[in-house]
């Protein structure tokens, strides 16, 4: 509203201060600075609302990763992870229904645009876990988790719609090295943390693209003694900047009619 229309000197004003707001949006102190100008705008009912939205286009460098270091610090882990992807998950995929115990699931498409596969030279070992213990000697996350032979690679394809944002967990290995694919071809590589390696040893792992484009691709090279699982897969996308605005500049329009 303050790209349109004829204002007086009161209006005027309040669209320069909103002028300056805007500059601090991508700054670390944007939560002091956006409260004090929304306060200057008069639209404090909304204001919750707002910083929310901010959070959520905090523009940042590189790619985040967020991985717990044990069982017991998996849910802490998770809550920063859904922090830094500021929405709630689109999707989540994590084998509780519809699946047998040694289903092959190598190829499989599921809800969001996700594909699973093993791209091993081999005979593809992707299947469905249940047994206690079954996994290396690991127990699967709730009652079927994913079991995967730790030969390069298991790979979690999004290229039939592109993500920001993927989270899961790993059951009972040493070591897992990620390779990242953008959209565009750019990649960026990073290793996980070491898990138990018996009983309930799944570890949440989440990370999203930051100022990357959209993810299209994650290839896992696992190590340990020969099988390790992946379950509780959670992905998706974050809303554009430009339909947050769109919104933003809407509800502020809406908390001055109400005036």
């Amino acid at each position: 509203w303050c790209e349109f229309g004829d204002f007086g000197p009161k209006t005027q004003k309040k669209c320069e201060t909103w002028d300056k707001c805007r500059h601090l949006l991508l700054k670390v102190e944007w939560y002091l600075s956006m409260n004090r100008c929304f306060s200057n705008l008069r639209i404090g009912a909304v204001t919750p609302v707002m910083i929310a939205m901010v959070l959520s286009v905090e523009s940042r460098a590189a790619i985040t990763v967020y991985n717990s270091a044990n069982v017991a610090g998996n849910s802490a882990m998770r809550i920063s992870w859904l922090a830094g992807i500021g929405v709630t998950p689109q999707h989540l995929v994590d084998f509780e229904s519809g699946f047998i115990d040694g289903q092959n699931i190598n190829g499989a498409s599921f809800v969001g645009g996700m594909q699973i596969r093993d791209s091993g030279t081999g005979t593809p070992t992707v299947s469905i876990e249940s047994t206690a213990g079954g996994i290396g000697g690991s127990n699967p996350v709730g009652i079927f988790s994913i079991e995967h032979d730790e030969q390069p690679y298991l790979i979690l394809d999004f290229s039939a719609q592109p993500v920001d944002y993927i989270g899961l967990f790993e059951i009972d290995t040493t070591r897992v090295n990620y390779n990242i694919t953008f959209v565009g071809g750019g990649t960026f590589s990073f290793s996980s943390d070491t898990t138990g390696g018996s009983g309930d040893s799944g570890e949440f792992i989440g990370f999203h693209r930051n100022d990357q484009p959209k993810i299209t691709m994650v290839e896992m090279d696992a190590s340990g003694d020969g099988v390790w699982g992946v379950d509780n897969f959670e992905y998706g996308g974050v809303p554009e900047p430009s339909s947050i605005l769109l919104l933003a500049m809407g509800m502020i329009s809406l908390g001055r009619r109400k005036r």
